[in-house]
Formats: structure tokens, C-alpha cells, sequence
């Protein structure tokens, strides 16, 4: 499994062409700055492997040369109960993603609590941890979500990043390699990196 990840973290830099930047504005619900910075490596580290630089930014700053700009709200809950299950959204006009994404904070802590109890056979959920762990899978969350825009798609796949619902405990863990792109989501980027470009 890791070594099949890491040939397709290698494939993806080496198909998606390299220069892809995405300007990430966080607005709304303040977070704690280890949580916040956590998250953001962890969406970098993530989206890296297949050249695409994301880069959180303030609303004042001007958008990079050639970067794609997505507003990134952090929210309390979800407005709607049939979204009471997720960890972030992003909306989509007559099939075509917006830039402009929201994060469910709490949604993310009860999970995270919920999962205590649990101990998971490590220590992920002792309190010294709890804001790296909140900042692990908000990233990882965060980085599904700008999937859906980078992809121009709502579709998700059975493994991978792009999964509707991966569990808790991998999405918290220190290992990151399931969070990749299926080959078929790499070609995808891959075709439509000229026009998130212009």
C-alpha cells in the first residue's frame, strides 16, 4: 500500500505540470494557531506531490501571479441537518465548482472526542495532542474539499482523498499516504491545469 501511494504521489509530479498555485483565504470562525498551521501543512503536503502549491494567504494580500484564489469559510455547523455528517463543502453551480469552500470546526472536535475513549492503540488522542489532531484532519478535510474544485467534480472515489467518508483514524493518523489521487484523478487534473491556470 505505501509503496503503490508513494508511485502515485511520483506520477502525479510528474504528470500534473508544475507551477499550480492555489491562494487559500481562511475567513470566519477563528482557529488556534497550531491548529491552523497543522492543517495548512498538512493540505500542502498533500497537494504538493502533484505540483500544485497551495499557500494560505490574508484577504488584503494580492493573489499570487497565475494562482487560483478559493475563500475558505470556517463555520461552526453545518446549516443544513442533511449536512449534519460532513467535515467541509463546497458548492456547485450547474455542475461547475465555485471557489468558495466551508468548514464545519465542530463537527470535526466531536468526532475527534467521540473517538477518545477509544485510545486507537496509540497516542493521537491525549489532550497535548488533541490540536494537532483537530489540524491534521481539517487539512486532510480541506484538501478533499479543493479536490472537488481542482477536479471540477463532485465525484468520489473508493480510496484515496477522494473518499466521501474515510475513518476517523485515518484521517487523524501520522500516516498520510492514503490521502493521494487514484491514477484516473491525476489524468484528470492533469487536463485541466491549463484552464485553472488562465
Amino acid at each position: 500500500m505505501l509503496v503503490s501511494a508513494m508511485l502515485l504521489c511520483q506520477l502525479g509530479a510528474a504528470v500534473v505540470a508544475p507551477g499550480l498555485r492555489v491562494d487559500v483565504v481562511l475567513e470566519g470562525v477563528r482557529m488556534t494557531p497550531p491548529v491552523e498551521a497543522t492543517a495548512m501543512k498538512e493540505v500542502t503536503r498533500i497537494w504538493t506531490a502533484y505540483g500544485v502549491d497551495v499557500r494560505a494567504v490574508h484577504r488584503d494580500e494580492p493573489v499570487r501571479e497565475g494562482a487560483v484564489r478559493l475563500e475558505v469559510t470556517v463555520v461552526r455547523q453545518p446549516a443544513s441537518a442533511a449536512d449534519s455528517d460532513v467535515l467541509g463543502s463546497i458548492r456547485f453551480v450547474e455542475g461547475v465548482p465555485q471557489p468558495a469552500i466551508r468548514m464545519f470546526p465542530d463537527r470535526i472536535a466531536a468526532l475527534a472526542d467521540a473517538a477518545a475513549p477509544m485510545r486507537m492503540g496509540d497516542a493521537l488522542f491525549a489532550p497535548v495532542f488533541r490540536n494537532y489532531t483537530l489540524g491534521r484532519v481539517f487539512g486532510r478535510a480541506l484538501a478533499h474539499e479543493i479536490g472537488h474544485f481542482l477536479l471540477r467534480s463532485r465525484t468520489h472515489s473508493h480510496t484515496g482523498l477522494m473518499r466521501a467518508h474515510p475513518p476517523f483514524v485515518e484521517l487523524a493518523a501520522f500516516e498520510w499516504h492514503s490521502f493521494a489521487l487514484t491514477a484516473s484523478e491525476v489524468s484528470r487534473l492533469a487536463s485541466f491545469v491549463p484552464s485553472l491556470c488562465d
